[in-house]
């Protein structure tokens, strides 16, 4: 969770400490509302110290400081400290700073603390048991994976955030703010949208292929399997061996990995199509045979788009954080400049070898289409017409491209 730490933390003491809240003046409840808002992002000022330490922030969630122990033991001693505290301050302070107030703060504290880690909870993963044990617990982290190319944003991880957030807008209006139609009505459909936006990034949820967590060998997740602080994501030689992602990458574990995407049957689009079905589907996540390709290596832990972003560099020499890169096409090139690509010898006892990436060519030299071999001369490839994933037999496809295929490469 990135965006409703606050608003979860803060809704989450109003309830538990109602009672209590109720009676403090204004002005105090106004400092809760603002202390609860903080100590509901607290927990993620970690991101900040573990440089200090050598660790990559993207590791904070398997640190002491994200345990529910560790904010625990902070509120025992919060907790001891108040009378000594108390006891110091002069007459005139204690008018502001009572007893009462400085309890609550001190359970505020605590309250929205754990609130972080529940709301970590249930859509990532962290260590609410330790130090019994270190395993991270999660409630709907692996039902809610997202989609490897629509992100975090059309998920329904981002539309149960909205909601948290639309609820905590809401009860700050009711609180602090005079009632008008024009702001009723804002409130009561901001709630309404969010609400909405759930059923629907679950039916795009549904309807795509969904795996953008990266996994081990043993099956099990790892952001960074070599230690190397670089996110494997981002990493164009996962495991330092000194071979990128590509050349590491085994026909075998490819073939595997594609014949699962393949056989999901979820959405396919295509980011040029004619039809605007494919274009939106495209742009929710679904797959293009681009995608599918990227998808198949990422899949086993593998990822191809760091190798080309660092051959691009290489190649163009550019300085620039907004570059479009033309991922398909670079493919393309960095197979032919290394001499990984085949002309396939048309014959009628042709057998493509499996678990390969292809390349469909006009004679001007232009992709016309790409993918991955499949067994049988079967092929992992979206077409114009396809609305959802599915394998084309190589007959068929130069059927479908037969005015403007010149060639086909294969991998070496």
């Amino acid at each position: 969770m990135f965006l409703a730490h606050g608003p979860v933390s803060f809704l989450a003491n109003e309830i538990i400490q109602k009672k209590k809240i109720k009676k403090l003046k204004s002005n105090h409840h106004i400092l809760i509302v603002l202390a609860s808002f903080f100590f509901g992002i607290l927990p993620d000022f970690d991101l900040f110290v573990l440089s200090k330490f050598n660790i990559p922030g993207f590791a904070h969630h398997e640190v002491i400081s994200h345990t529910p122990i560790f904010y625990i033991i902070i509120w025992i001693v919060l907790k001891l400290l108040v009378n000594p505290f108390y006891n110091l301050l002069n007459s005139e302070t204690r008018k502001s700073l009572t007893k009462e107030f400085l309890n609550i703060l001190t359970n505020t504290f605590l309250i929205c603390t754990l609130a972080h880690l529940f709301a970590d909870f249930l859509v990532t993963r962290v260590m609410l048991f330790y130090p019994l044990t270190d395993t991270q617990s999660t409630l709907l982290f692996w039902i809610l994976e997202p989609n490897l190319f629509a992100g975090y944003f059309l998920s329904p991880i981002l539309a149960i955030e909205l909601i948290f957030i639309s609820i905590f807008a809401f009860v700050v209006y009711k609180m602090f703010f005079k009632e008008t139609t024009l702001l009723n009505i804002l409130s009561k459909s901001f709630i309404a949208v969010t609400v909405l936006i759930l059923p629907l990034s679950t039916y795009i949820l549904l309807n795509t292929y969904n795996r953008s967590y990266l996994y081990d060998k043993e099956g099990n997740i790892q952001v960074d399997v070599d230690y190397d602080t670089l996110k494997d994501s981002l990493d164009l030689d996962v495991g330092n061996i000194g071979e990128n992602n590509i050349v590491q990458a085994k026909k075998e574990d490819i073939l595997k990995s594609t014949y699962d995407i393949i056989n999901s049957n979820k959405w396919a689009g295509r980011k040029d199509s004619e039809s605007p079905s494919s274009k939106l589907k495209y742009k929710l996540g679904a797959h293009d045979s681009y995608r599918i390709v990227v998808q198949a290596y990422y899949n086993i832990g593998l990822p191809l788009n760091p190798v080309l972003r660092d051959y691009a560099i290489k190649k163009d020499g550019f300085k620039s954080y907004n570059y479009e890169y033309n991922y398909s096409k670079l493919l393309f090139e960095y197979l032919k400049e290394n001499n990984i690509l085949d002309v396939v010898e048309e014959n009628e006892s042709l057998e493509l070898e499996s678990g390969r990436i292809f390349f469909l060519m006009d004679e001007d030299e232009k992709i016309i289409n790409m993918g991955i071999t499949l067994e049988g001369n079967e092929l992992a490839v979206v077409t114009e017409k396809d609305e959802c994933l599915q394998s084309h037999s190589l007959k068929e496809i130069k059927e479908i491209y037969k005015t403007s295929l010149e060639r086909i490469l294969i991998q070496k």
